[in-house]
């Protein structure tokens, strides 16, 4: 049967669970994320402002399963890790908390910085000055709210892990349906139910992350140097905490000839998805930008949130019978189930602001009879190649940590993250750690493949 009702007796237990889940996630993300804000217009000489955010997104930027294995080193050193509701909206906050903060300064320090001048010329307190920007920004408060809620909705990786039975979400819920118990059609119809309870916030869903802006304004009145630091603290607990355990879990490796093996010839099929994942998404959003500026398009890819990873590896695995392939086809169709699920966010990171700033640009030359030919090798291809290039290599990077979805096409280990995943089941800690960095090691590699291409394309496109 391809459809089956939901209504079951699980079935509104994990759903308040995953909206109570991600409830929490979006109201602690953006209160630490605010906060965060405030303590990033400290810095207000660009370059150390961009470091500073490039290192608090740093959870943010990197694979889910290296904060996972982090968070799991550093709970541990003082208790039990919280395995359920708590643990999982522990590392979601984790993960996206740097993330908001910057959207949060870019948003106070551009749109709202006029007005907290005139405040402060005014003699107004930091709380009414505060009270006066949350109001200014509450509809682009709203978007980062849903956004936030919708990735903690759909999550899946992270419940998956530490979600231990007491922090299933309908993703976990759909996986055991249609994994656990052969139900496609129970599990086609939780499905259904997520997509059309995203449906209803996706509307908002339609504008980019805001650009980066100057801070030459006086927004000393709401500078909170704590806050900073405690930012700066976390990710720095992530980076320390990934590396508990490296040292034996890396002479583990060493002294067991079986592991050393796996390692290498996964280590290969990461790399494999990486390039695979980075390629797709490097042509998917040039053909995006074809026909540019395409208002309904932009629209939905602002407003589209993939649908659950589980249906999108089970279509895959259906349509395409992915597990009896060939090897080569099996990366093809798990790099294109992953792009899948990241290229909405990864449109609504940058690319979307990138085309938008050549619209006029476009408009002119069709007014002047161009083609669709020529404005795309002359307009399009020159001044966003190296923005996509990174986005192509933020996604190769995002992939080397891919467990969740490859699994579910492959159906066997195939990639260092998968073969992490294993092991972490077996609490098998520190060899999975050193698993993680060595994924990561690849994912990092492949992103500066991508970063040397952008470059060396602009540069031509530019002589």
């Amino acid at each position: 049967m391809i459809f089956a009702s939901p209504f079951r007796a699980e079935f509104f237990q994990v759903l308040s669970q995953s909206l109570l889940q991600a409830s929490m996630t979006t109201i602690l993300t953006l209160a630490f994320g605010i906060l965060g804000g405030l303590g990033l217009l400290c810095l207000t000489h660009s370059f150390q402002r961009r470091v500073a955010e490039i290192f608090v997104m740093i959870p943010s930027l990197v694979p889910v399963l290296f904060v996972i294995v982090a968070s799991l080193n550093f709970v541990q050193l003082f208790m039990n890790f919280p395995f359920g509701l708590g643990g999982v909206v522990l590392i979601h906050v984790i993960m996206n908390v740097g993330l908001v903060s910057v959207a949060t300064a870019r948003l106070i320090g551009g749109s709202m910085g006029g007005v907290i001048e005139l405040a402060t010329v005014e003699g107004a307190s930091r709380w009414q000055i505060l009270k006066v920007i949350l109001g200014g920004l509450k509809w682009d408060l709203a978007i980062l709210s849903f956004l936030i809620f919708s990735l903690a909705f759909t999550s899946f990786s992270v419940p998956l892990i530490v979600g231990a039975g007491r922090g299933d979400t309908l993703e976990v819920l759909i996986y055991r349906a249609v994994l656990g118990q052969g139900d496609l059609g129970y599990g086609v119809g939780l499905a259904l139910v997520q997509i059309f309870i995203l449906a209803l916030f996706s509307f908002v869903l339609r504008k980019p992350l805001p650009s980066v802006v100057k801070l030459n304004r006086n927004l000393s009145r709401l500078q909170m140097w704590p806050a900073l630091l405690i930012l700066l603290g976390t990710t720095l607990i992530v980076l320390f905490s990934s590396l508990s355990g490296v040292h034996r879990g890396f002479l583990e490796i060493l002294g067991n000839g079986e592991l050393k093996s796996r390692v290498l010839q996964y280590g290969t099929g990461t790399f494999i998805e990486c390039v695979s994942v980075g390629i797709l998404v490097f042509v998917g959003l040039f053909l995006v930008s074809y026909r540019a500026p395409h208002r309904v398009l932009n629209r939905v890819f602002l407003a589209y949130s993939a649908p659950s990873a589980v249906i999108i590896g089970l279509a895959v695995y259906l349509i395409f019978n992915a597990q009896a392939a060939p090897q080569y086809q099996i990366f093809a169709w798990v790099s294109f189930g992953f792009v899948v699920t990241i290229f909405p966010m990864l449109y609504r990171f940058r690319a979307a602001g990138r085309i938008a700033s050549v619209e006029n640009q476009i408009a002119t030359a069709r007014v002047l009879g161009a083609s669709h030919e020529l404005i795309f090798s002359e307009i399009l291809l020159p001044q966003l190649w190296r923005d996509f290039a990174f986005l192509a290599g933020i996604a190769a990077l995002w992939a080397s940590g891919d467990f969740a979805l490859s699994s579910l096409i492959a159906g066997r280990e195939l990639t260092l993250a998968m073969m992490a995943q294993t092991l972490l089941g077996g609490y098998r800690t520190e060899v999975a750690t050193v698993i993680t960095w060595y994924s990561l090691f690849i994912g990092v590699f492949v992103f500066l493949i991508f970063e040397a291409v952008g470059r060396v394309g602009y540069s031509k496109s530019h002589s």
